[in-house]
């Protein structure tokens, strides 16, 4: 006998009873949904610890002394993907992997396929199949038998009748077997010319659930099951049947009406013959059926998968299955795809050590190549990578690249005084003293890596490059793109202006569109891929050269990335897979049965709670269809109990919150469970839920999900918000025109609040949930507001003289009848219930307030109330707002006509350069997904790249690089805290926090080495370690202890080591001139030490004191003449969102592609009760651009500084709306 036990971890009143009772009568026990861990009251019952002094054999479990059966035998399986079995389980356990493989599944696919398309061949397998088993049943037991007696025989074997008939038996059968096998050869040939015909739509399906199930490394929520899939494979087939028949029957139907026109049937003819019925006939081929199944298949998971996942996982996923079919029909090179789909670290690693090998070659008569002066570093250092590794590509360097007979660089080992990191932002020019620095560090390697390119011609770089790479390791990188005298060398380049060559290719870099501009001459042909040869070329799709275009772009402008992998997406699959429907509530409960879950993923700004409760209202008749409860702590009863009650009345039950719940979760996953044998028709189970490991996979696997997400782009923001919008909210107003008005500008508002979402840190510091009803409760109270507003009482009068004149927001340039309508509306009110209760509610960053009331001030003022007021978040992104006497409907069509431009960043008051950053950022997602799913096989071959060896290298290499840690005693000796310098201190912790740093990289680099050698056990903390230096990333272990950073690992490692160059020179010189602001790990520490210094100096309360910015007009260290007598000049910052004009001294609208700016040195100096001068942008200062940080014990940001005060010749809300700040380091 077996018993089954749900949530089998090993704890749990019932689960124990169940235990107990199977270990007394000795039955088989199967525990369901184990957790990876199991519970410690086990261990004894898995290590057969026995105790048998009271005669029987006992064993301890949870306490208790139970009997134990010798029969009885335990089960535990898990429905986590790839669990990670801590060793104390599976050294007590037998694990076995019963995982479907790709192999496997594709053979349980295509017998699926075969019985439903040929299911009098399907049968005829499984009788041979059967007969085959009895066959050699048959055979086996003659042979046994025969050896049986031969060695039971004692005399001659001739002489025992017993053999002799037992041979001549075996005779007979093995006879009887052959003629049948004969007679059953033909069945055999027709049933594998059958599977053959349908393999293909089997080797589609198993592809496709394998792309399915790696989404859930991507998140957990994305999860289906093999049972789900095979209902989708079985409805696709039927639709394809009954498509085909219903295709053949109007074929039928019309070959009939047109035989019957034919007949000419005269008055008074006895008879007429009567068409015959057509013959019976397959309505497809085997191979068109075969297209429409695979075709069929494709779209429907496409279409049942994309239901549950958010939109930027929706081009993940269609961009995986349009791999998955170019690659299997042979129309996209695995190598170039892989190439692809590499993390943007692996890549630099490749290309920055080709970038210093072509532009450093040892012989004085070879041809370098450096970066020209308008392409980014880590555009030629891609490019470079590009020319490495792909044949097709090798002409890439000598096109894009300045040649030049310079002799490489000799770098040395002194470093200036001071010196931070090199110049990080793309295009931004280095100063030759930090390009000296980056040298020295780089000096070692790429001396052999200049060496390997001391050969002549084009013909043998790319076989250099590969050469040289060999010997450049990732400590080097970060160390500063381009190498020692890349720019020098390129000022010395060969005479003359750019090549033609150059400018073919800088009109193609700065086209706004370059996906869809054609390439330089000559450029298509080398990038088109040679068509299929041999016996398979027949059957082969044409290869495409999206996927290069795409390589080129990438590596030259990857935010244009997205919209041709649209292409690539569109001529693999269709249309339909890049801009698919928004999914609804009705398709999902369309796809649901009463014992499935519809599981609601909630995203920030989208609540469905309302739009179910239409729904449920709509139909069931009536509110009371759908009861909810909102999850929470002790909310597990009321939760069950409504479930029971919704089963017994067959109604909806919808449990909001599930993540907040997980101790609910467990008996959620037992209730689903039990639902097929319970639920009724009527019965449905709702669950929302944000993203989290707490829902049972179980539960998602079962059930069907949607993903709930507000509408993205700014017209699809007014749409939704205008489609809701109804007549009555304005007839009746008081101010009907004003209240139209002002609704448009509301609904803008909100978009607008959405859409900067998408751009990252410079759109918002916290990504908040702005939701639906934040704006319904803004336009209720606003017509309130206005409806009970009376411009004629006492201060009220005033304030709306105020307004119509000259008052608070400017309206000396309103027309006067505009002037009259915004007396009568309460400006002040409406600002502070909308700015402050119900958008600044959830607003708690300063700088994001800050941002919202500038946005609120200028969709709802009194211009906005002007028939000409124009809504202009940027000079392209202008647009008029509807007539003031539009209706709803007419809202809906001016919204439909707005320009394209309206999408774009400048709509929102970003800069153009925004939607460049937010499209290069989605596509490092895009492609870190790819990676950690391992779409179409991408990520999978670049993880299995790095293999054991590698990573010990990798750790060898960093432990190796790591300097001594300070010797705090010789600090404080050196530098002794005195009361009128603050610096020796700040200078102490900051060594002690290294050396804490220091410590932690250490133990875990020689920890991780000796669990990859097999010397210590690979607990989770160093697997996340290894996991970590294998995608090229910095440790969590380490990310806890240092700095904030959001550099990857090549990088962090090359900054670190600067820091630390930064306090040693410090410490062993004196402090230096210029202080490196990002090169301290408590920038707020040095920052209080400034004006601790100037506090005691003068005796001023520090509280009282502020830092006034000076812009200095230098550049360069060595141009600084000596440390300030206040203060303290610093450097290394950065100008995100804007540019600094050097020519007039203030900040000034970005370069187009220029998404930082290096800023000259600053004076840093403290004031008494500075008050700021009105032609001055305060910006903030942050550490890194994440911009949003933690608040820290000291009550510091771990991120923000402090605002610095920079000239501006426009006004501050302009530069607030472009998200300014100066930042201390890019990523």
């Amino acid at each position: 006998g077996s018993a089954g036990a749900g949530g089998g971890g090993g704890s749990g009143t019932e689960f124990m009873r169940t235990l107990e009772n199977a270990m007394l009568v000795g039955a088989a026990l199967l525990c369901e949904h184990a957790p990876e861990a199991l519970d410690e009251g086990l261990h004894a019952l898995l290590d057969r610890d026995l105790d048998a002094s009271s005669g029987a054999p006992c064993v301890r479990v949870g306490g208790r002394q139970l009997e134990l059966h010798p029969d009885f035998r335990v089960y535990f399986t898990t429905a986590i993907s790839a669990p990670r079995i801590p060793a104390e389980t599976a050294t007590r356990v037998v694990v076995l992997n019963f995982e479907a493989t790709l192999e496997g599944l594709e053979e349980q696919l295509l017998s699926n396929v075969v019985a439903a398309e040929r299911p009098a061949l399907a049968a005829a397998r499984v009788r041979l199949v059967a007969e085959a088993a009895e066959h050699r049943r048959k055979l086996t037991d003659a042979e046994e038998r025969i050896l049986g007696l031969i060695g039971s025989s004692t005399g001659s074997v001739l002489d025992d009748d017993r053999l002799v008939a037992a041979l001549d038996g075996a005779r007979a059968t093995a006879a009887e077997v052959q003629a049948k096998e004969r007679a059953d050869a033909d069945t055999a040939a027709d049933v594998a010319e059958a599977r053959a015909a349908f393999r293909s739509v089997a080797a589609r399906g198993a592809t496709l659930f394998f792309a399915v199930g790696e989404l859930s490394r991507v998140d957990w929520t994305y999860q289906w099951s093999l049972a789900w899939f095979s209902r989708v494979f079985a409805l696709c087939i039927r639709e394809a049947q009954d498509e085909a028949k219903a295709r053949a029957f109007q074929e039928d139907v019309a070959a009939l009406r047109s035989a019957h026109d034919r007949q000419i049937i005269y008055a008074g003819t006895a008879s007429v013959d009567k068409p015959k019925d057509p013959p019976p006939r397959d309505p497809d081929t085997p191979q068109q059926r075969v297209a429409a199944i695979r075709e069929r298949l494709v779209r429907q998971t496409f279409d049942e998968v994309s239901r549950g996942l958010r939109a930027k996982d929706k081009l993940l996923f269609a961009t995986t299955l349009a791999a998955h079919v170019r690659l299997a029909d042979g129309s996209l090179d695995q190598g170039e795809w892989r190439v692809f789909t590499r993390p943007e670290e692996e890549a630099h690693e490749v290309g920055a050590a080709a970038a210093r090998a072509a532009a450093q070659p040892e012989d004085m008569d070879a041809i370098a190549y450096v970066r020209p002066p308008w392409l980014p570093l880590r555009a030629w250092e891609s490019s470079c990578a590009l020319a490495v590794e792909l044949p097709c590509f090798a002409e890439l360097v000598p096109a894009l690249g300045t040649r030049t007979r310079a002799p490489p660089r000799v770098a040395q080992d002194a470093s200036p005084e001071g010196a931070g990191p090199p110049g990080e932002a793309e295009g931004a020019a280095r100063a030759p003293a930090e390009e000296e620095e980056a040298g020295a560090r780089a000096s070692a390697e790429t001396t052999a890596a200049g060496a390997a390119l001391a050969s002549h011609g084009r013909s043998s770089l790319r076989a250099s490059l590969r050469q040289a790479i060999a010997v450049v390791d990732i400590a080097t990188l970060g160390a500063g793109p381009g190498g020692a005298g890349a720019d020098e060398a390129g000022e010395e380049a060969l005479e003359g202006d750019l090549s033609l060559s150059q400018r073919q290719w800088k009109a193609f870099f700065d086209s706004p569109a370059p996906q869809r501009e054609p390439l330089p001459p000559g450029w298509a042909e080398l990038l088109r891929p040679a068509p299929a040869e041999g016996d398979d070329a027949d059957g082969a799709a044409e290869p495409s050269s999206t996927l290069r275009r795409l390589l080129l772009l990438r590596a030259l402008r990857p935010d244009a990335c997205l919209a041709l992998l649209a292409d690539l997406i569109r001529e693999s699959l269709g249309p339909h897979f890049v801009n698919p429907a928004p999914p609804t509530l009705a398709e999902a409960y369309a796809a649901s049965e009463p014992f499935t879950p519809l599981v609601l993923l909630l995203t920030p700004g989208a609540d469905p709670s309302a739009q179910l409760l239409e729904w449920a209202r709509q139909h069931g008749g009536g509110g009371k269809h759908l009861q909810a409860v909102s999850l929470g702590q002790g909310a597990g009863p009321r939760a069950a109990a409504l479930i029971e009650s919704a089963l017994s009345q067959g109604t909806w039950a919808l449990l909001q919150n599930c993540h907040l719940a997980a101790s609910f979760m467990p008996q959620l996953e037992r209730i689903v469970e039990r639902l097929p044998g319970l639920a009724g028709p009527g019965f449905r189970l709702w669950l929302t839920s944000a993203p989290t490991q707490a829902l049972p996979a179980a539960v998602l696997r079962a059930g069907v999900k949607l993903a709930t997400e507000p509408p993205r782009g700014l017209r699809a923001n007014l749409r939704a918000l205008w489609e809701r919008a109804e007549e009555l909210e304005f007839e009746g107003a008081r101010e009907e025109t004003s209240l139209r008005r002002l609704r448009y500008g509301l609904s803008l508002f909100h978009a607008t609040l959405l859409e900067r979402r998408r751009f990252g840190p410079i759109g918002w510091n916290v990504p908040y949930a702005f939701s639906a009803a934040d704006f319904d409760m803004s336009a209720r109270q606003m017509r309130q507001l206005i409806d009970n507003y009376d411009p004629t009482d006492g201060a009220r009068a005033q304030r709306a003289a105020a307004a119509r004149s000259h008052g608070k927001y400017g309206t000396n340039s309103v027309a006067p009848p505009t002037a009259e309508a915004a007396g009568r509306v309460p400006w002040d009110a409406l600002v502070h219930v909308i700015g402050e209760v119900n958008y600044g509610g959830r607003v708690t960053d300063d700088r994001d307030r800050r941002l919202l009331r500038t946005l609120l001030d200028d969709l709802l003022c009194p211009e906005a109330l002007d028939w000409e007021f124009c809504f202009c978040g940027g000079a392209s992104a202008a647009h008029m707002p509807p007539a003031p006497t539009a209706t709803v409907e007419d809202v809906r069509a001016h919204v439909a006509r707005l320009p394209a431009d309206a999408e774009a960043a400048e709509a929102v008051g970003l800069h153009a350069n925004a939607q460049l950053a937010s499209a290069r950022h989605e596509l490092a997602a895009l492609v870190d997904n790819m990676a950690a799913s391992g779409g179409a096989h991408g990520g999978l071959v670049a993880q299995a790249a790095v293999g054991s060896d590698d990573l010990l290298a990798l750790a060898e290499t960093i432990d190796s690089r790591l300097p001594a840690p300070f010797n705090l005693e010789t600090v404080m000796e050196a530098h002794p805290p005195t009361y009128e310098e603050s610096m020796h201190t700040v200078l102490g912790h900051e060594a002690a926090r290294f050396n804490a740093l220091l410590h932690v990289v250490r133990e875990t680099l020689r920890a991780t080495r000796k669990a990859l050698l097999g010397l210590a056990s690979m607990v989770p903390e160093l697997e996340e370690v290894a996991s970590a230096l294998q995608a090229r990333r910095v440790p969590s272990a380490w990310a806890r202890v240092a700095y904030p950073s959001r550099k990857a690992l090549g990088a962090w490692t090359a900054d670190l080591q600067r820091r630390l160059n930064f306090f040693s020179s410090w410490i062993k010189d004196g402090a230096p001139k210029a202080m490196w602001l990002p090169g301290f790990f408590s920038a707020q520490g040095f920052l209080t030490g400034l004006l601790q210094n100037f506090a005691r100096k003068d005796s001023i309360a520090i509280d009282r004191l502020s830092l006034h910015v000076h812009v200095l007009t230098v550049h360069a260290i060595s141009e600084v003449p000596g440390r300030p007598e206040d203060g303290a000049y610093v450097h290394g910052m950065f100008l995100e969102g804007a540019r600094w004009d050097r020519r007039s001294r203030h900040i000034g609208e970005a370069r187009p592609k220029e998404l930082h700016c290096t800023m000259p040195i600053l004076w840093l100096c403290p004031s008494l009760d500075l008050q700021p001068d009105k032609d001055v942008y305060e910006a903030p200062v942050y550490r890194t651009t994440e911009r949003h940080g933690q608040l820290t014990t000291t009550g510091h940001s771990s991120n923000f500084l402090f605002m610095a005060p920079l000239p501006s010749d426009m006004p501050p809300e302009h530069w607030i709306k472009r998200g300014v700040a100066l930042v201390c380091e890019t990523d």
